[in-house]
């Protein structure tokens, strides 16, 4: 007998046509990209972000809609959330996250498949289809080390990363700690750490619960100035 992939890892798998998703897996760590959600269902953008041996609740183990399709414990979330930016349109914010199938056509590269991967995801608006943003690029790194990823949007003056963070199981608390540029969930003997270097306001949170299937999260939003930010988060 062999390890199957999934214990290997250093491999991605993207299925464009029949789930809108791309897979990866690398150094322990699994992540899930949905490129085009679905309204009710799915989010667009990073949906689940997991450790090997650490509750999948921790970071994400899926994204967040505002009209599910089961019940939650709390009001419905103001918006779509997953793991993701957003940036200013007509004095308000709009994120990758609420786009939907018909909003964007997207391209997907694996750069490399070893004992880390590397991919980058660009969203391109059909129209106006993402308000604000012709285009968005994403470059993730997955590795040992956790999870690295640059986000561009060009031509926007300002960049948001917007990460849901475990508040309860609605059993389990978490202890959720936020210091300039960095957040860091606590939670059932792990730690989920998020740090987006240069960020010149934030993190803090919106005052909305935001839940899924899995428990009641709090949106923590960091502002970066400029088109591009980057984070590394890891869990521990």
């Amino acid at each position: 007998m062999a390890p199957a992939p999934t214990d290997v890892g250093g491999y991605t798998l993207h299925l464009a046509d029949a789930f809108y998703r791309v897979w990866a897996t690398a150094g322990g760590y699994h992540l899930q990209i949905d490129t085009a959600g679905q309204p009710g269902y799915d989010a667009t953008g990073l949906g689940r972000f997991h450790k090997r041996g650490a509750p999948v609740e921790l970071a994400l183990n899926m994204s967040i809609v505002p009209d599910p399709k089961w019940h939650i414990a709390v009001a419905n979330p103001r918006r779509a959330v997953a793991i993701g930016p957003g940036w200013p349109v007509a004095g308000a914010w709009r994120y990758l996250a609420e786009a939907n199938r018909e909003s964007h056509a997207v391209a997907v590269t694996t750069r490399e498949e070893n004992s880390a991967v590397e991919l980058a995801v660009t969203y391109q608006s059909r129209g106006d289809g993402l308000p604000g943003a012709t285009e968005v690029r994403e470059c993730y790194r997955l590795s040992d080390e956790g999870l690295r990823c640059r986000i561009e949007v060009p031509g926007a003056p300002q960049v948001h990363l917007q990460a849901p963070l475990l508040e309860t199981d609605g059993q389990l608390r978490s202890e959720v700690t936020l210091a300039p540029g960095r957040a860091t969930v606590r939670y059932a003997g792990h730690t989920y750490a998020l740090h987006v270097p240069g960020c010149q306001e934030g993190p803090w949170l919106e005052p909305w619960p935001a839940a899924n299937r899995n428990g009641i999260y709090r949106v923590a939003l960091f502002q970066v100035e400029g088109p591009a930010l980057e984070y590394h988060a890891e869990i521990t």
